[in-house]
């Protein structure tokens, strides 16, 4: 007999990794605001990407980036941030076997003058 997985239990590892994340970054005091906008981001692609964690591809990532086009470079680039680091940490704790972000290219913002 084969055993058919919901597709919301993919979707749960996903949240579950975010939420581990996000209380280790807790632990190791970042701040409120880094907190606050990470979680708001996080959750924003999670509502966009309703799969597994593991079928996060660099083309997920890149249709995701692309519909944030409307927002100002130094909002999609902290997006991308919150994303890079949530991926990296993932890979890092073998939750996911490569970086996807690491194949994306990503907002560059002019150096203030």
């Amino acid at each position: 007999m084969t055993v058919l997985e919901h597709p919301r239990a993919r979707a749960n590892d996903l949240e579950k990794a975010m939420g581990q994340f996000l209380a280790e970054l807790e632990h190791a005091n970042r701040s409120s605001h880094t907190l606050r906008a990470y979680r708001a981001d996080l959750e924003i692609f999670g509502r966009y990407h309703r799969s597994g964690l593991e079928s996060v591809s660099p083309e997920v990532l890149r249709r995701y980036f692309a519909t944030l086009s409307g927002l100002t470079p130094a909002t999609r680039a902290r997006k991308q941030a919150a994303l890079a680091s949530f991926l990296g940490w993932c890979y890092r704790n073998d939750l996911i076997s490569s970086d996807p972000m690491a194949k994306v290219e990503r907002v560059r913002l002019q150096p203030p003058q």
